[in-house]
């Protein structure tokens, strides 16, 4: 064990990074040559985000290393030491950066630093004994907030401190919905992989697959079929993802669905099913992927 990263998780050898020295020793060894500069903590966040679209994915056990050496870092920077005893310890002298910061001890100043991904702030309003599940007045934690935004390192670092995952807003979305309509992949596999409910309900009956499908987040479909989604799963109008993704005119997600099986013959409170909608769709392209079922079926 490297003892610079030892001495950064105050000599807490379950916390170090052993999965990652294991899967990705040569980030190890990056993460150690730059473990004193003064960027160090944007570099271990920018491990998490996957701009060049060319890294191989971390497994949840690595970026929960990562997201606790964030906030082992963040700590250190605020001048804490982690005491074994009280995890939250040092209430007092959370509040007073925060309020030497400028920034109120409140519900909305905790929820704005998990939707812009303020992981230093994070951590202060949770030393400083704010719940890691707190609702506004929408029913959405941080957890909900991050997810939405796409936040991976404060997701991260939330769920490595226990968030719930399958807290639900007034509308009776979660998270793994919130990140699948926007279309965030890396943010629900972690979800997914902290046993995030993949078909999980809003009070209109509407699945995580049904959201990302609506939007036409194809990355996030795949994501969600190959978690094990019911993909003809209707919501309370009768709508399956397939249903929503054909009103949306959205041809890869719609190709992606029926690739994978949808049912064509389900039909909606309207008596529609995506057999008859396909046809006689505006779009062409949609229009001949249901010409080529339409010859597949007379045959």
């Amino acid at each position: 064990m490297n003892p610079q990263l030892l001495n950064l998780v105050n000599g807490d050898e379950s916390r170090y990074p052993h999965q990652l020295a294991q899967q990705h020793p040569r980030v190890l060894e990056l993460i150690i040559a730059s473990s004193h500069s003064d960027s160090f903590s944007s570099y271990l966040q920018t491990l998490l985000l996957d701009d060049r679209g060319n890294r191989q994915g971390f497994s949840s056990a690595v970026i929960n290393e990562i997201s606790y050496l964030i906030e082992a870092n963040e700590e250190r920077q605020l001048g804490y030491r982690r005491a074994d005893a009280d995890v939250w310890g040092h209430v007092k002298e959370a509040r007073e950066h925060l309020e030497e910061s400028g920034i109120a001890f409140d519900k909305k100043s905790f929820f704005a630093a998990a939707e812009r991904g303020d992981t230093m702030k994070l951590v202060l309003f949770l030393k400083a004994g704010m719940k890691i599940n707190s609702t506004d007045h929408h029913g959405k934690t941080p957890l909900i907030w991050s997810s939405s935004f796409g936040q991976l390192p404060c997701v991260g670092l939330l769920l490595a401190n226990q968030a719930a995952t399958e807290i639900q807003d007034s509308g009776g979305y979660t998270a793994l919905h919130w990140a699948a309509a926007n279309g965030h992949a890396e943010v629900m596999q972690l979800l997914l992989e902290h046993a995030a409910d993949v078909n999980s309900l809003s009070k209109t009956g509407r699945s995580p697959l049904i959201q990302a499908a609506a939007r036409g987040q194809r990355d996030a479909v795949m994501v969600l079929m190959e978690a094990g989604a019911n993909i003809n799963h209707q919501d309370n109008e009768g709508e399956t993802a397939l249903h929503k993704a054909l009103q949306q005119g959205h041809v890869h997600v719609s190709q992606a669905l029926i690739n994978h099986h949808a049912d064509l013959e389900l039909c909606n409170k309207a008596n529609l099913n995506a057999y008859s909608i396909g046809l006689q769709h505006p779009n062409l392209a949609i229009r001949k992927l249901f010409s080529e079922k339409r010859l597949i079926k007379q045959k």
